[in-house]
């Protein structure tokens, strides 16, 4: 009797080892996010509840930057994602890319922390992409943002940002 209560609970400690829970600690669907002083003077974009992509006729770029509001995780590796649409694929006249950014508190000198592109993938529908970073996120010291950089060459390009996000593959 002892025997299989050992292995059961051998058995689920396996089990769980095997099947990490993703924990979502931010997220920000693309309407949320600023435009940039030239994606507004200019009128470069149409969005709505769920995306944000070019205006008719336009190819100039969107620029978009999501601020993020504090959140506590563990240490250990986080991921950047977006959910986007690049009909070109890997092909690089069309892209969507996010980066994230630090900046001190007390200082102006931005650094990219992680970068997530479309061009990594040759998937031409909607699609989500991630990428691992180490940083550790300290919010007392530094201010973080994610920038949208939605670019496109041709008027029969599709490049349509959801959202961006940050997760954490939990123990």
């Amino acid at each position: 009797m002892n025997i299989r209560i050992l292995a059961v609970a051998a058995a689920m400690c396996f089990t769980s080892a095997a099947h990490a829970q993703v924990i979502l600690l931010w997220s920000s669907p693309g309407t949320a996010c600023v435009p940039d002083d030239q994606t507004v003077k200019y009128s470069r974009y149409k969005g709505d509840l769920a995306f944000v992509q070019h205006a008719d006729k336009i190819t100039d770029p969107i620029v978009l930057n999501c601020p993020i509001a504090p959140f506590s995780s563990e240490a250990g590796s986080l991921n950047l994602g977006m959910t986007y649409r690049d009909s070109t694929g890997k092909n690089t006249q069309t892209v969507v890319r996010a980066r994230l950014y630090s900046m001190p508190r007390t200082a102006a000198a931005t650094e990219v922390v992680a970068v997530v592109t479309s061009d990594t993938s040759a998937t031409t529908t909607n699609n989500s992409l991630e990428t691992a970073f180490t940083n550790t996120l300290d919010f007392d010291n530094f201010i973080y943002w994610v920038r949208v950089d939605i670019q496109r060459k041709s008027n029969s390009d599709t490049a349509i940002f959801h959202s961006a996000y940050i997760n954490q593959v939990g123990r």
